[in-house]
């Protein structure tokens, strides 16, 4: 089981080793001190501090709304065969409350604005109604190219995090795809493929020093676009 109490521990240890690893201290008496100076309580860090978060009412789990004909039968199959408790949308687990109503209402044809603490899954209000709608096109074989939903974040970090969650969502279910556009995105599909094949490129090149064992000074000046089987290497 989980303890907060001992894994705050951890942290605080590793980073003193780390600490310790960075700033070697030769002489043993200082080193001894320096040591003991941050094993202090407080030193380091203070707490750890438990937070109690209030309870969400629950509502019923997708393979409940599955049943009742409001989500699609493919959210069973969507992440692959793996044990419900690792999936990012478990069908078994009960949603809460809001969210249950985010997709009722969206299935109504409404639309919604979410309104709910730090996590209570905001997210997911979102996300499984426009997974049940893809799925159901599914469903029906009328899933085709085409953009069916546009997800805004202010920073960058934030669309980063949602597209982990949504490569960990859909790794098993390549029909449904995504793409992310921000900053570093090129404004044009050729500056987009030599980014592309630079890329492609540089992994390439570190397969190719390791088995010839060339300098870098050599793997540098290689063509800029690279052969296709060093691309598939």
């Amino acid at each position: 089981m989980f303890s907060p109490i001992t894994a705050a521990d951890n942290i605080k240890d590793e980073f003193i080793g780390y600490i310790s690893t960075l700033f070697h201290i030769s002489d043993k008496d200082y080193a001894a001190q320096f040591a003991a100076a941050l094993r202090e309580e407080g030193a380091i860090a203070k707490g750890p501090y438990l937070d109690v978060s209030d309870s969400y009412k629950t509502g019923k789990s997708l393979a409940q709304m599955i049943e009742e004909g409001e989500a699609s039968s493919l959210f069973h199959s969507l992440e692959g065969d793996i044990p419900d408790g690792e999936k990012e949308i478990q069908i078994n687990r009960g949603l809460y409350l809001h969210q249950e109503r985010a997709l009722r209402k969206t299935n109504e044809g409404k639309n919604l604005i979410v309104t709910t603490g730090t996590g209570s899954g905001k997210t997911e209000c979102f996300i499984i109604p426009i997974i049940n709608h893809l799925l159901r096109e599914a469903e029906e074989g009328t899933l085709s190219s085409g953009v069916r939903a546009i997800l805004i974040y202010p920073m960058n970090a934030l669309a980063n995090d949602q597209m982990k969650r949504l490569r960990n969502l859909l790794k098993s279910y390549p029909e449904i795809t995504f793409g992310v556009y921000n900053s570093s995105t090129k404004q044009n599909e050729l500056d987009g493929i030599r980014k592309g094949i630079q890329g492609c490129q540089w992994a390439s090149l570190k397969a190719v020093k390791e088995r010839n064992r060339i300098p870098r000074s050599d793997a540098e000046d290689a063509s800029a676009y690279p052969r296709d089987e060093l691309c598939h290497a």
